[in-house]
């Protein structure tokens, strides 16, 4: 898996909005461990104006876009200007010389509510409370650009996580001690989300597709302890499509990730946040290397 990365993603370069989730910096790192080039376009409204867009992907020649979150919409106004603005976005992006879209979504857009089984992506979308229905929202209009108007001129992704291990900057949920958390670091579902996006700049025939990369079930775990996460754990994402068709792996168990919350710390007395990012990004790299393809 290291390699089919490394292989897409050396000396690309990629648009990167940043997100009030906290997640651009964690992809920042990653393509920079996998030797590509992140244009950071800051976005104090979570999505930037579309001229801010045209100029900062013209100013990169960026090959990707990435949009690793999206902001909250509490209110149906929130809601319709958010899509508003998504919408702007994603026909900003065309005919900049762009090659492909990424749209990160957690799991929220799904029609949860605590069921056992785990979700596909053909799955009922409807989402839970404001910000699934924004979820899903923003994933049917990403579908749509994909299907009515891009197609593989422009590959438009969109990939769903679950929650992650707060990675202590990110405001974390609240979170039941003794409730089951999936336990699933950052690293894992943006590797996942690269892999997809990266699907798309390798095949220039490929319209793009949606992808879960959701936490194994064996890392659906009970702690003693409430685990701080960046998101509701509404659902369990079903992730076989990436496993057999993208070569998507996990390498942190439960307890794994929880250790490298705990030295999260100490690597950012030691350098700081952009530093403890970086040696976390080269360490689960190098730890995709022990794995089978």
């Amino acid at each position: 898996m290291r390699k089919l990365l490394e292989d897409v993603w050396q000396g690309k370069r990629v648009c990167l909005v940043e997100d009030a989730q906290g997640l651009s910096p964690w992809l920042d790192a990653l393509l920079t461990a996998l030797g590509a080039q992140a244009r950071r376009l800051d976005a104090p409204d979570g999505l930037p104006a579309p001229a801010l867009l045209e100029a900062a992907i013209e100013e990169a020649e960026a090959h990707a876009l990435i949009l690793p979150g999206l902001p909250g919409a509490d209110t149906p106004e929130a809601l319709c200007a958010l899509l508003y603005r998504l919408s702007a976005c994603l026909a900003a992006a065309r005919g900049r010389g762009l090659r492909a879209v990424l749209l990160c979504l957690d799991d929220s857009a799904y029609r949860g509510g605590g069921t056992p089984w785990a979700y596909a992506e053909d799955a009922p979308l409807g989402g839970i409370g404001p910000a699934g229905c924004a979820a899903a929202c923003a994933r049917l209009m990403a579908e749509g650009y994909r299907a009515g108007f891009y197609g593989p001129s422009l590959p438009v992704v969109v990939a769903h996580r679950g929650p992650l291990v707060w990675d202590g900057e990110t405001p974390p949920a609240p979170r039941r001690a003794g409730a089951p958390v999936p336990v699933q670091h950052a690293l894992e579902p943006l590797a996942g989300a690269l892999l997809a996006l990266g699907r798309a700049l390798a095949y220039p025939a490929h319209p793009g597709d949606t992808w879960n990369f959701g936490a194994p079930p064996e890392n659906w775990m009970t702690p003693r302890q409430s685990v701080p996460l960046s998101g509701p754990a509404y659902v369990q994402l079903e992730s076989a499509r990436a496993r057999t068709q993208l070569g998507w792996r996990t390498v942190y168990d439960g307890q794994a990730t929880l250790a490298l919350l705990c030295a999260w710390d100490a690597l950012c007395r030691a350098g700081g946040p952009a530093a403890a990012r970086q040696a976390q990004a080269r360490t689960y790299l190098a730890r995709l290397n022990r794995i089978a393809d």
